[in-house]
């Protein structure tokens, strides 16, 4: 649509010159797409008054964005300035440049100062802090939650309690499911703290009426459908008006043919983000990071699409759901609400130190200063660039969808040949373990003893599992089993999924593992707090 210069001037002058010409056109094709989606529908009745609080609610969603732009420099600040302080520490005790910025990334095993403060760090905290602290409260209001998530019904019920609960004027308990309620309230609470934890760093989620959980679209399923028939099917499921407010029946099928493509080539792994979705002015499409979300008409809606196009159930939705976050998190805790900008000028700022770094010969200088260059261009193989890549989740993305899904059958089969016989030979664990506990400064005879407890008791009794889950160690094995039933048989990677899980549990690797991370968990926790009083030059030496 031709936007006419006299309209983009009229709307700069009534938002007081605060808008540019990119901007202001922006919003006026914007309220031209709601006009006409509300004539398309036959929704003429006051259509002025509703484009004016459609106008009003721009207004303040401009207001929000500046807000939260002005909020997103001073975190940027105060984190840059934070790692600049971060790095100069590990550098002044000997680490070399380049793996001071790694340390940033991935942390450090030498024993200095700040050595283990690192985005990998602040994932691992998040996850033990939403999803830990999500399944220490499952083990302890619903003891047999473990059980319960292989019954079709409960997870139903869940989802239905999950609407209700994340609905205006929901009414929690109309499945008549007493443990359904407390576990879709756990979950409900869980994503709520993750969604407040992650504003605090900068971002802008807002929560979402009715909100069920969230799909993990399936590329098979999807793929064997055909796009045609997934707009089709998912169409009928959907709140379109909520979906696509802005948007005809046409147009929203045209995007969900888009978001057919992103799940078939699995460009986004989750919740959807349409590139011609909700049409919002440019600032607030920046600074609020908008991805469209799939609303579903019920809770009935959601269950059927998840069992005709889904993965996994609402359970494992959520924890998957976390632990994205917490990758997201992580990075915004360390590094700021745009991570790579922030990398970026810290490596620019250590290339021109480290050229002129007296300390250095001057092909050290060259060489330490080309490497951080180095780090600063994505398509380069180097230690940084592949970390930053890992930190950021983009290692998770597969470049082609079949050959990676193949190619996880065949990894699968190569771990369970060659582990299958590894508990005989995890035996060995025990002296790894005791010898870091001794480097900590704690006794070998001690970490020995400890260990040999903790293996004869398991994963211990429900107390010690919830500390456990707290410390964000000994759930994965019990997530795996909840998890495995509900795997897409006619996925490839579903029913090597499912084989896997059953040897690993035959052949007790899976309980040796849980065990012993549990076991050093509880350790390492225990040692900590006791010499949490110290300084860091006043602890204990191995």
């Amino acid at each position: 649509m031709a936007v006419s210069p006299g309209c983009i001037k009229a709307v700069r002058a009534a938002s007081g010159d605060t808008l540019t010409d990119a901007e202001a056109k922006a919003l006026i094709e914007r309220m031209e797409a709601r006009k006409l989606a509300f004539e398309a529908d036959g929704k003429l009745d006051d259509i002025n008054a509703k484009m004016m609080e459609l106008a009003r609610a721009d207004a303040e969603a401009e207001k929000i964005a500046a807000a939260l732009a002005r909020k997103h420099a001073a975190l940027s600040a105060l984190r840059y300035n934070e790692r600049i302080g971060h790095v100069d520490t590990l550098l002044k005790d000997g680490v070399p440049y380049q793996k001071a910025i790694l340390a940033i990334l991935e942390g450090s095993t030498r024993n200095v100062a700040r050595g283990r403060e690192s985005v990998g760090r602040a994932k691992l905290a998040f996850e033990a802090r939403w999803v830990g602290n999500m399944m220490g409260r499952l083990q302890r209001e619903v003891p047999a939650f473990e059980g319960l998530m292989r019954d079709k019904q409960f997870l139903g019920d869940i989802v239905r309690e999950m609407h209700q609960i994340n609905r205006d004027g929901g009414n929690p308990g109309i499945t008549g499911n007493a443990d359904a309620r407390k576990t879709a309230a756990i979950l409900a609470d869980t994503a709520e703290r993750a969604r407040r934890d992650l504003n605090k760093q900068g971002a802008a989620i807002g929560k979402l009426d009715g909100w069920a959980g969230p799909q993990r679209h399936s590329q098979t399923k999807a793929m064997d459908a055909g796009q045609d028939t997934w707009v089709a099917e998912t169409a009928d499921l959907l709140d379109l008006e909520k979906t696509f407010p802005d948007l005809t029946p046409d147009e929203a099928r045209e995007v969900l043919g888009q978001i057919w493509e992103n799940i078939v080539s699995g460009r986004v792994p989750d919740e959807i983000g349409a590139a011609k979705g909700r049409k919002v002015p440019a600032n607030v499409a920046k600074a609020l990071g908008k991805s469209r979300v799939l609303h579903f008409k019920d809770p009935d809606a959601w269950l059927a699409y998840n069992e005709r196009y889904g993965e996994g159930h609402v359970v494992d939705g959520i924890v998957t759901y976390l632990r994205r976050a917490a990758m997201t998190g992580a990075q915004m805790k360390v590094l700021g609400p745009n991570p790579e900008a922030t990398m970026d000028r810290l490596l620019r700022h250590y290339e021109g130190q480290a050229r002129r770094d007296t300390k250095l010969k001057p092909k050290q200088r060259a060489a330490v200063g080309d490497a951080l260059k180095n780090g600063r261009d994505p398509t380069s193989n180097g230690s940084i660039v592949s970390a930053m890549a890992e930190a950021s989740g983009l290692t998770l993305v597969p470049n082609h969808v079949t050959a990676a899904r193949y190619m996880s059958n065949f990894r699968a089969v190569q771990s369970m040949a060659k582990l299958g016989a590894a508990v005989v030979s995890s035996i060995s664990d025990l002296v790894s373990r005791a010898s870091a506990m001794k480097y900590q400064g704690k006794s070998l005879t001690r970490s020995y003893a400890e260990q040999f407890g903790d293996l004869i008791h398991g994963r211990g009794n429900a107390e010690q599992k919830e500390l456990a889950y707290m410390l964000g160690e000994g759930f994965d094995g019990p997530l795996d089993m909840m998890v495995g039933p509900y795997w897409s048989e006619d996925a490839p990677m579903g029913k090597m999924h499912k084989l896997q899980s059953m040897f690993f549990k035959l052949s007790g690797l899976r309980r040796w593992t849980d065990s012993m991370k549990v076991s050093q968990a509880r350790m390492v926790s225990n040692w900590m707090a006791r010499n949490s009083d110290r300084a860091f030059g006043a602890l204990p030496s191995g």
